[in-house]
This record gives C-alpha cells, sequence and structure tokens, in this order.
C-alpha cells in the first residue's frame, strides 16, 4: 500500500510504501472488479482477493478456493473477468483445462467450476461489447488427424442457444409465457454443485 505525507499527497520526497500481507503474489497478471483485486498466491494454487475490511480499517487477501482447494489444478498461467450475468472470473490450468468462479459478492455468490474442451485452453480474453455482456474469447490447442493447431473460439452461453425472436406468434402474452418456459427447461439442466452425477433413467 503506498501513501503520502501531507494530506496523503505522494511526492518524491513523501512515500511510504508497505506491503499488505506475507502471501506474495505468483508470475500470472492480477485482474480487477470494481474496487477489488483478484490474483495468484506465490504457490500458483490460491485465488486471492484484495477486500477491505473496514472494522479493521485495512485489506485483506481473502482465500477464494476455501470451498475448492482442487479447482487449480497444478497451477494457473492466466485470469481474466468476464462481467455479464452471472460475472465470471477464468483462469487457464497448466494441463488445458478451463477453470471459472461465478461471482456476485452482493448476493455472497462464489462458486467454482470446470470447463473442458477437444483440446488445450492455451489463453483467454475477455471481450467488452458495446449492446452486450462480456464475451470469453480463448485460444485452444487441438490436435486433429495428427496435425496441430491453435484455433480462436469464443465461449456461448447456453442460454443464448434459445432465442426470443425464433418464438413470435400474434400475442405476446403466449410468446413471454413459452419463451420463459423454454428457458427455465433449458436452465434445469445446469449442474449447480461442485461435483455431481446425471442419471437419465437408462439401464446400466
Amino acid at each position: 500500500k503506498v501513501t503520502g505525507g501531507l494530506d496523503d499527497v505522494i511526492t518524491p520526497q513523501s512515500i511510504s510504501v508497505k506491503p499488505t500481507n506475507s502471501y506474495g503474489v505468483a508470475d500470472v497478471n492480477p485482474i480487477g472488479k470494481g474496487s477489488q483485486i483478484f490474483y495468484m498466491q506465490k504457490n500458483n494454487l490460491t485465488m486471492r482477493s484484495l477486500e477491505f475490511d473496514f472494522t479493521q480499517d485495512a485489506f485483506f487477501p481473502a482465500n477464494r478456493n476455501t470451498i475448492a482447494d482442487h479447482i487449480t489444478g497444478n497451477g494457473i498461467t492466466q485470469v481474466a473477468f468476464e462481467e455479464g450475468l452471472p460475472n465470471i472470473v477464468w483462469c487457464v490450468r497448466n494441463d488445458g483445462v478451463l477453470a471459472g468462479m461465478t461471482l456476485e459478492d452482493a448476493e455472497s455468490i462464489s462458486g467454482w467450476h470446470r470447463q473442458i474442451t477437444d483440446g488445450d485452453f492455451v489463453s483467454i480474453s475477455s471481450l467488452p461489447r458495446v449492446t452486450a455482456y462480456n464475451q470469453l474469447w480463448a485460444c485452444v490447442k487441438r490436435t486433429i488427424n495428427g496435425v496441430t493447431k491453435h484455433y480462436i473460439e469464443y465461449l456461448e452461453d447456453p442460454v443464448n442457444f434459445i432465442k426470443r425472436s425464433d418464438y413470435l406468434s400474434n400475442t405476446r402474452t403466449t410468446d413471454d409465457k413459452l419463451y420463459s418456459r423454454l428457458l427455465f427447461e433449458q436452465q434445469r439442466q445446469y449442474i449447480h454443485v461442485d461435483s455431481a452425477l446425471s442419471y437419465l433413467g437408462e439401464l446400466l
């Protein structure tokens, strides 16, 4: 934390630099979300967010891996923040898996999940859009027919597969009910836990 002298003004002759914690930071660029800073601890396994505690009048590094300490695998190479519904902090793991943390602090929501693909995630970037929420783009390494190539792809929200424009008739009330029902059925397929199995009724 950097502070100054008179009126907290930083000058070459009046400056004070003090560490806020002793956990250290890994060689991974941190990201900002509002007044928070998310960063990987120097062990490259624990994600922390720098928060301000009004009761202590000081910053503290909150551990974001308390309920899922395994999710970062054997290390993180890159992080990015996708602002949207919901907000997600994305992490590229050393093994090519994409880990995400859904984040809504106002509702005390902080849940981890994994995204895998036929290949390895290499790099990610959150793309701001003018009339829509941010969109996550990724560089994915795939080996097809013995040839390794890198592809630039974007992550599509499954909810977007159901488009409002596909359900139009002459009655708006009927359209709204149909669209809401189909959207609900799509969301029911989500798995909102850290680990789960799905059983569809087939004989094993």
